[in-house]
């Protein structure tokens, strides 16, 4: 059955999680007709997934929920990007999504002589941005108008393509401000992973999340765009994951299951869950935080800008 999402209800389950109260606009705007639910469809055979209607989240949801975790700088996928910004020789970088330009501020401490732009459709976050001596874009993303005058060596989108009603359109865009050959750099939560065992939280639904992508999502669509996929990388599962993710990656088999898995057995921990905690209490003792080869949170994609589209798309 495909899953219907009440807006409504998930604003409710946003206001219980953070301790906030929405202001009455926003209950307002999503309670309308056309708003107050949607219905996921699914690609059977990439795991594309998308709501219809779709219900976007407002800049003002977006102030409302804006919380430190949101922005911080501790994120996976910036070192990945970093490292591979480096390696490639990028010089002139979009970061689009950008939000209070956190990205942007470590990658201008690595290197300050790169040429670097924000971009977020926050008038607030867009002056912060500028406010910090970076540049914004003088691009009309939908058009393309300028496209030539940006020319960039790289664009990141990073953990922005679930929130955007049109993601084809703005991977269109990128491929028309990157150099040829240029580089992109997506991430997003992968669909595929531990977070399909949480579907329907609040976090993973309109007005927050209005797509679902996969590796396979990745391979299969980035080239009828323009793009050539260079790799795709996996989110390690960090300790503050453990209690929400470790579960179903414990049960579905993962590498802590087969190495401390038997060890529990003979000590008489019957109960699968059992075993688990016996696993983390020991990965404890031995001082492992980080279970590379487990799965976690997010996807990550780097791509290229090729010759041209796949035809007949």
């Amino acid at each position: 059955m495909a899953q219907r999402v009440d807006v409504p209800a998930a604003l409710r389950r946003w206001e219980e999680g953070l301790g906030i109260t929405f202001p009455s606009t926003i209950t307002r705007y999503y309670s309308r007709a056309a708003y107050r639910e949607t219905q996921l469809h699914e690609c059977g055979r990439c795991g594309f997934g998308c709501f219809d209607p779709a219900v976007p989240g407002s800049i003002a949801f977006y102030e409302a929920i804006e919380v430190d975790q949101y922005y911080h700088s501790e994120k996976w996928e910036f070192d990945q990007a970093m490292f591979d910004l480096a390696a490639i020789g990028a010089r002139k970088i979009l970061d689009i999504g950008c939000g209070s330009g956190v990205f942007l501020r470590r990658l201008r401490n690595a290197n300050p002589s790169l040429n670097l732009t924000g971009f977020d459709v926050s008038p607030k976050q867009m002056r912060k941005i500028r406010e910090q001596g970076f540049e914004t874009p003088r691009v009309d993303f939908k058009k393309g108008n300028g496209a030539r005058e940006a020319a960039f060596d790289a664009i990141c989108v990073l953990q922005t393509l679930e929130h955007v009603t049109d993601p084809v359109g703005l991977l269109r865009a990128t491929r028309r401000l990157l150099n040829p050959g240029g580089a992109l750099i997506l991430s997003t939560p992968d669909a595929a992973g531990p977070i399909k065992q949480y579907t329907d939280s609040h976090t993973e639904v309109p007005p927050h999340h209005l797509t679902r992508w996969t590796e396979q999502t990745f391979r299969m669509g980035l080239p009828r765009l323009g793009f050539e996929v260079d790799f795709v990388r996996y989110e390690p599962l960090e300790e503050f994951l453990w209690p929400s993710y470790f579960s179903p990656e414990w049960k579905n088999g993962s590498w802590p299951a087969a190495v401390f898995g038997p060890a529990a057995e003979r000590l008489r921990y019957h109960q699968p869950d059992d075993r688990r905690d016996f696993a983390i209490e020991w990965m404890r003792r031995l001082k492992i935080t980080t279970l590379h080869g487990v799965p976690a949170h997010t996807i990550y994609v780097l791509a290229h800008r090729a010759e041209a589209e796949q035809s007949g798309t």
